[in-house]
């Protein structure tokens, strides 16, 4: 190859790069902006269903029902790795949200101290959890192993906690 040629294809790759990594960033920018409509209708318990989505007991029952066609239950597992997939990622932008909520209140100055060093731990134990969920989920599609969601589901409730209104506790009789 000529010494042109590299100098174009190396151009080219380089303003390719330079064009994904600016793509990426603008889209990381408007995900995180929270609208009011969305702190509304915000709840950690929309993600309670993603350990069911996965779960055998659907496939056995399909099996067992006398219409059952081979492939039946390959298509279901497809839609149903599709739906989780949505919601895992779903998940993560409300998590980038949730951040930027907790962000935006450090920066205020409107929550304790304690507030930057819990939301750290939680980015790092929800990231962990999604990943491994993530692991677990090509596992799954392969055939092998289930998916764990019990601790991506308590990471994320855990974040969220940490800016839901409380319940007000009744005082008890005396």
């Amino acid at each position: 190859m000529s010494p042109v040629a590299m100098a174009v294809v190396s151009s080219a790759a380089f303003l390719l790069i330079l064009g994904l990594i600016f793509r990426r960033i603008s889209i990381a920018s408007k995900s995180n902006s929270v609208s009011e409509q969305w702190w509304q209708e915000f709840t950690p318990e929309r993600y309670a269903a993603m350990g069911r989505l996965l779960s055998k007991d659907d496939l056995v029952f399909l099996r067992s029902l006398p219409g059952f066609k081979p492939g039946m239950d390959r298509r279901l597992r497809a839609r149903r790795i599709a739906i989780f997939s949505a919601y895992l990622q779903e998940m993560r932008r409300d998590f980038s949200q949730l951040h930027s909520v907790g962000q935006a209140l450090l920066i205020s100055g409107q929550f304790s101290p304690g507030l930057q060093n819990d939301l750290f731990r939680m980015r790092l134990q929800f990231l962990r959890s999604w990943w491994m969920v993530r692991a677990e989920l090509v596992l799954y599609r392969a055939g092998i192993g289930e998916v764990e969601t019990a601790g991506l589901v308590e990471a994320f409730r855990g974040t969220a906690q940490l800016f839901m209104p409380q319940p007000a506790l009744a005082p008890s009789a005396a």
